[in-house]
């Protein structure tokens, strides 16, 4: 069996030229200093210690490098060291980078960027969830990725907003986003994750030096020129690359509509995973089941089954029975968690924590018999009243100062749009005559019969990646038919 999903965030980028560029006081008149980057195109260097890494980053928070600092901007330029990786481990997992002074609030709490991603996640989340209804897949990842690179190119309250709903300053977000991106490029492994960015640039827009460096080495963005002024050819060419980078699972995303000649960015994310399950499920097991949908009325859909052992408990505090499947090699696992009888999704989200999602990886084996319905959904979320009920609001305020991402005419952008897109299949479809494929087939004794774990109301699941303890999507399942 395998999984799949892929999730696009597009952000477009407008000019209103009845605004005229704002100008900060001179506490804000800085220049960014920017650390240096990792190549991406070539094997990192002789990794020198994970404490090297550390200290990087605490460089990089210290008072000595202050991003206000504008007249020792040059010297802390030269102060900084490039990033030194080991190839066997990630920093991030076995020695989580600490994050002080983010602010005097409650974000001062979030001491690792496992926790601050996985908090911005559950966050997120929760706001999709008050938002819309039905089926939802969202990847925190990929739009705190965007966010991240929208930090490095505002200021003021805009940028000190993102800061708190990322919690991490614009210098520590780049290091971090930069090593993530690069561990997911170099991963080796028959699980498929890819991760993609492309900035696409009007005509006469004038991208700035610094923004454009970071873009393209610390979150390995491409840069595009676009002809915006032709949206037909412009949405053609867009389409195509996120079709290329989904795999032919998301076509003609964009309608013409979506740009015009007024629009001089888009920003374009790409999220694909594929999976094949540490144990698979056999398709001659396969049966049609009850599915309880929320209105109370009841489907029926194929339901995938298999008895096996799985780390397997119950969350006492939102009334669930949660379930962790394995992908091979254990580099990701699928966690749904399924409320029981008088419980539902939302109770689920009001608990949900970094703290729970790790203690459900920590839960016992147990011999189960399993059975989740086979689905593949789609959802498209409009991010910006969502990013507005985490608070990030002023960055699609017209007034909002966006001039270090660039110009076009001296006049500063505006955000008009930012789209998500999110496809999900699960079904039986696997490699064939392999050594793994026997596990399936375990012979259980049926003297003490095992739990039931029937996902037949909706639930939710989680990707999470083992090795950076992050979650790459959350999908609120309602209907598998649709």
């Amino acid at each position: 069996m395998k999984i799949a999903y892929c999730l696009i965030v597009i952000f477009v980028i407008k000019t209103q030229a009845q605004f005229n560029i704002v100008k900060w006081p001179q506490q804000y008149n800085y220049r960014r200093v920017l650390p240096l980057a990792a190549n991406f195109n070539n094997e990192p260097a002789q990794n020198s210690g994970l404490d090297s890494y550390d200290r990087y980053i605490n460089s990089l928070l210290s008072n000595e490098n202050k991003i206000g600092d504008v007249n020792n901007a040059n010297d802390n330029i030269n102060k900084v060291q490039p990033t030194r990786y080991d190839d066997d481990e990630s920093p991030i997992v076995s020695k989580p980078v600490r994050f002080v002074g983010v602010g005097t609030t409650d974000f001062e709490q979030l001491n690792n960027v496992t926790y601050a991603l996985t908090e911005f996640s559950v966050i997120l989340m929760r706001s999709v969830n008050q938002l819309i209804r039905g089926n939802v897949i969202v990847s925190p990842t990929s739009i705190a990725t965007v966010l991240a690179l929208l930090q490095q190119g505002t200021s003021g309250e805009a940028q000190d907003q993102m800061t708190r709903a990322l919690s991490m300053p614009p210098n520590a977000t780049a290091p971090t986003y930069q090593r993530l991106t690069y561990d997911m490029k170099k991963r080796n492994s028959r699980n498929i994750l890819t991760v993609s960015i492309n900035l696409y640039l009007g005509e006469g827009f004038q991208i700035e030096p610094d923004f454009k460096e970071t873009s393209v080495q610390y979150f390995g963005s491409e840069i595009t020129n676009v002809d915006f002024s032709r949206p037909g050819p412009a949405v053609r060419q867009i389409n195509k690359w996120i079709s290329i980078q989904t795999h032919n699972r998301i076509a003609e995303l964009l309608p013409e509509s979506a740009v015009s000649s007024s629009t001089q960015v888009l920003i374009a994310n790409v999220v694909y995973f594929k999976g094949l399950w540490e144990t698979k499920f056999k398709p001659e097991s396969t049966r049609e089941l009850l599915f309880h949908l929320s209105s109370g009325e009841s489907i029926t859909v194929p339901f995938m089954r298999m008895r096996h052992s799985f780390r397997y408990g119950i969350d006492e505090e939102s009334n669930s029975a949660v379930v962790v499947m394995p992908f091979e090699r254990y580099q990701y696992s699928l966690i749904i968690i399924l409320p029981q009888h008088q419980s539902n999704v939302d109770n689920i989200l009001k608990s949900l924590s970094n703290n729970k999602l790790l203690n459900y990886l920590k839960f016992d084996e147990s011999e189960i018999q399993l059975e989740i319905p086979k689905f593949t959904i789609k959802s498209h979320t409009n991010m910006i009243p969502v990013l507005q009920k985490m608070g990030i609001t002023e960055i699609f305020s017209p007034q909002a100062d966006l001039t270090r991402i660039g110009t076009y005419r001296t006049y500063s952008p505006r955000i008009s749009s930012a789209i998500h897109t999110g496809y999900l299949s699960v079904d039986e479809q696997g490699l064939s005559a392999t050594a793994a494929t026997s596990f399936a087939a375990i012979a259980l004794s049926y003297e003490d019969p095992p739990a039931l774990f029937q996902a037949n109301r909706p639930f939710l699941a989680v990707l999470w990646d083992t090795q950076f303890a992050i979650p790459l999507f959350i999908a609120k399942i309602e209907d598998p038919s649709k």
